[in-house]
């Protein structure tokens, strides 16, 4: 099926279904890597915020970039969206973008995760959690989608039918 035969309230799903899979493909890869350091290697967490450790360094600098890039870059995307556009045009080019802005955060957590497995350091699950609530901040319900890219009331409503 092509994504312009597709309804308002498809579109919808497709990109709930997109966030739900992001979300659990960092939570799948935390459970591997928190097994993996608990049962396997037997280390224990330990909390240390050292600013000379060049990991933790990148992990804050890279967060500090990306999230608000991913969010920027985004911002200007939805600008150039036409309010002349069809709806469903309209609705690719936000999925697409929000893609790019949920890529911003999961990067980030993954790598934060991929820390995690190396130093056992659970600073590196502050910045996950940061970036995954950023990430359910940005779930996409008709409200936000008609505020990101200025829909029409009439144009909202067209998710529920």
């Amino acid at each position: 099926m092509l994504m312009n035969e597709l309804s308002p309230k498809q579109m919808l799903k497709n990109t709930r279904t997109i966030f739900f899979v992001l979300i659990a493909g960092q939570l799948l890869f935390l459970t591997v890597v928190l097994f993996i350091n608990f049962f396997i290697y037997k280390t224990k967490l330990q909390f240390n915020l050292d600013f000379t450790d060049p990991l933790i360094l990148m992990a804050i600098i890279l967060s500090c970039i990306s999230i608000p890039a991913g969010y920027l870059h985004t911002k200007s995307l939805f600008k150039k969206i036409d309010k002349n556009e069809l709806l469903e045009d309209k609705l690719i080019k936000y999925q697409s973008g929000l893609i790019i802005r949920f890529a911003s955060c999961e990067g980030i957590g993954l790598l934060c995760i991929s820390f995690l497995l190396r130093d056992s350091n659970a600073f590196f699950l502050i910045i996950l959690v940061i970036a995954l609530l950023v990430m359910i901040q940005y779930f996409p319900t008709p409200e936000k989608i008609g505020n990101e890219i200025n829909l029409t009331p009439s144009e909202i409503d067209k998710f529920s039918e």
